[in-house]
């Protein structure tokens, strides 16, 4: 079986340790180092021309979509953040959508974050909730197992 690519989206800075923890994760699991490579963009090698928006194009070659959000939304372009524009590139694509937000109802967060996560309810997405790193790692692990075993019928051994 050929590995499916993961983008892994978010604040960069504001959630670095959890991209990294996600990326660790795939990497020592070895069921899901057998199936899966995780992509970010911060690793991904650089354009040699100006792309204000390569990361859609280092997101159009993989073929699973994991959405990290915290409580900033991020710079803008054309109106969005770069976690936004690559949600919808994903929903346009017809990619597997995983959202995970960090914190509770509770958590200030930037009036656009709120509407982004309104959106992907609206769009019909279950998301889960995480606390810390240890939680995050075990609904990644999770979904991307359920993944797997649903669309190839492969469980771990």
């Amino acid at each position: 079986m050929i590995k499916l690519r993961v983008f892994v989206s978010s604040v960069q800075k504001e959630l670095a340790t959890e991209r990294h923890a996600v990326k660790t994760l795939i990497a020592s699991d070895p069921f899901l180092d057998e199936h899966f490579v995780p992509i970010l963009y911060e690793d991904e090698p650089s354009m040699l021309k100006a792309s204000p928006q390569g990361y859609l194009n280092d997101l159009a070659k993989c073929q699973f979509y994991l959405a990290i959000i915290g409580s900033e939304y991020g710079a803008r372009f054309k109106g969005l953040s770069a976690t936004h524009h690559e949600y919808h590139f994903a929903q346009k694509k017809e990619m597997p959508v995983l959202v995970c937000v960090r914190g509770d109802n509770k958590v200030a967060r930037d009036p656009a974050t709120q509407d982004f996560i309104g959106e992907i309810k609206d769009d019909g997405h279950k998301y889960h909730r995480f606390h810390d790193l240890r939680e995050l790692q075990r609904i990644v692990l999770s979904c991307l197992r359920v993944y797997i075993q649903n669309n190839f019928h492969v469980v771990p051994s």
